[in-house]
């Protein structure tokens, strides 16, 4: 599944709505419309210029040693996004504790799970492909404990996939 999570034996024919060959956040937007919305096929999307692409980014935050800290991570946007994934690697003196969600994503699933490489794979969906609400500010916060270790290091980001509604689909750096 999306997590890395092996839950025995799977189709990923069917999983794979958007055949693409992977399981991913876009899938879960067109499983929802399709199951819960009553649509009777996958949507199909519009140009991807459609919509103007969202901007990620961490919120610069001061960490001190042995302590646990919300480090928060902000989406610009105008597209009218649903759904989201996205791999946080971490330096080795932080440990996640927990991802919260804020006030714009409060009527969304969050989960998350460390995978096998060490990243940790972040999922946001509405069940009802509700649109993340406002145009600005704070995404979900990461709740990181500092060992007594700390040193410098870099919080990186990657596969950052952002899915509205009609499935448009936007990779964000």
């Amino acid at each position: 599944n999306i997590l890395g999570v092996d839950t025995g034996d799977s189709d990923m024919v069917a999983a794979d709505v958007n055949q693409d060959g992977e399981w991913n956040v876009t899938d879960v937007v067109e499983l929802v419309a399709l199951i819960l919305d009553g649509d009777n096929e996958p949507r199909k999307a519009p140009a991807q210029e459609d919509y103007e692409m969202g901007c990620l980014a961490l919120v610069d935050t001061q960490i001190v040693q042995g302590t646990t800290h919300e480090v928060g991570i902000e989406l610009s946007n105008t597209a009218p996004y649903t759904a989201f994934q996205m791999d946080v690697t971490l330096p080795e003196c932080l440990t996640i504790e927990d991802v919260v969600v804020s006030n714009r994503t409060n009527n969304h699933s969050l989960q998350w799970r460390e995978q096998a490489d060490g990243t940790i794979r972040i999922v946001g969906y509405s069940l009802s492909n509700e649109a993340i609400g406002g145009e600005g500010g704070t995404l979900l916060n990461l709740v990181v404990r500092a060992d007594n270790q700390l040193s410098e290091g870099v919080v990186e980001i990657n596969g950052i996939t952002f899915v509205t509604r009609d499935i448009v689909t936007h990779q964000l750096d």
